[in-house]
């Protein structure tokens, strides 16, 4: 839950807990990114969190209000990597891995411990949740744009689906994390 802001925004996440049908605040994200009352961040998390097998839950953020050059002048960086410990109750903050890029859609891919992302600046993410580490960070090949709305994770396989939004016809577009391999085709 959140308020879109783009200075001081409230950021949470809250947990639900069907036997005892109670639902309480689990994670204040701003909090736990650190972020300032006057610091310009970004107000939401549009994508699909996932916890990975040592019960860290994984996501990241992205802007409620487009950023413009003003932000980026007060220091913002783009989208912010986290994950939080639930047996632990502490969170850790990755930082901003793709500058000037806020991601408008993450999956994580539980089985293997990796978060993909994309957003409307073009940028492409794909970040090593076990490592914690930038496995490919910057624009797919061959100026493909990978649609910032849709990702699909073909969890049998591990790979990535999206559109490549570039040029008219769109067209599918696939991302295979184990060779940070791209593949267009022609459908």
């Amino acid at each position: 839950a959140s308020d879109h802001l783009a200075k001081g925004c409230a950021l949470n996440i809250y947990e639900y807990v069907p036997g005892a049908a109670a639902v309480r605040k689990r994670i204040d994200v701003d909090e736990l990114l650190g972020w300032q009352p006057d610091q310009y961040t970004d107000g939401k998390l549009h994508g699909h969190m996932g916890i990975i097998s040592n019960r860290w839950l994984w996501g990241a953020t992205h802007y409620g209000v487009e950023p413009n050059e003003e932000w980026y002048a007060a220091g913002y960086r783009g989208a912010w990597v986290f994950h939080y410990d639930l047996q632990q109750n502490v969170g850790v903050n990755h930082g901003s891995p793709l500058p000037s890029n806020s991601l408008s859609c993450f999956t994580v891919d539980t089985k293997r411990g990796r978060l993909v992302g994309t957003g409307e600046q073009g940028g492409f993410l794909h970040w090593d949740c076990h490592t914690h580490a930038v496995k490919f960070a910057a624009r797919p090949p061959n100026g493909w744009l990978w649609w910032p709305r849709a990702m699909l994770l073909d969890e049998p396989t591990g790979v990535f689906w999206g559109m490549d939004r570039s040029e008219k016809p769109h067209r599918f577009l696939s991302f295979a994390p184990a060779a940070n391999a791209f593949r267009r085709y022609a459908v």
